[in-house]
């Protein structure tokens, strides 16, 4: 009889337990951390659209392919000295720039998620889909820019 006793008060223990330590300001817990923002982005055949600025901290990135082909993203932080994307896809002399994020080829009305946490600066959006006549959706301009302020 006890073992049942104590068994059946488990579950109001952990619940209490769970109440105490998830409350803002009960225990030392600072409760849960802000929502993270959204940035809405939509490809379409040879462009993204998007906004132009985004705030630092953690974004959420909502990407549809609203393109009648395929599409990828590739997610790069660009430094000030770098020229802007559409100049640097076409120069001779290319940077190395790192890559936060990337969405494979993804097909026409499909949607996608991915999180990252964004500095101050500049970042582009690249796609690297090349169609049959042999150019890059990036030459085709397919790569575009936003600031993180």
């Amino acid at each position: 009889m006890q073992t049942i006793a104590r068994w059946a008060f488990a579950p109001l223990a952990m619940v209490s337990f769970l109440l105490v330590a998830c409350t803002p300001g009960k225990s030392g817990g600072a409760g849960l951390p802000p929502s993270p923002l959204r940035f809405d982005l939509v490809m379409t055949d040879n462009r993204f659209e998007h906004p132009t600025t985004a705030s630092v901290g953690r974004q959420v990135f909502r990407v549809t392919n609203a393109g009648a082909t395929e599409h990828s993203l590739v997610l790069i932080s660009l430094s000030d000295d770098v020229p802007p994307i559409a100049e640097q896809l076409r120069s001779e002399e290319r940077r190395g720039v790192p890559t936060f994020a990337k969405l494979p080829a993804r097909p026409p009305g499909s949607e996608d998620t991915f999180a990252v946490e964004l500095a101050t600066g500049r970042y582009a959006f690249v796609c690297f889909v090349t169609d049959p006549d042999g150019i890059s959706h990036a030459l085709k301009g397919m790569a575009s820019e936003f600031r993180v302020a």
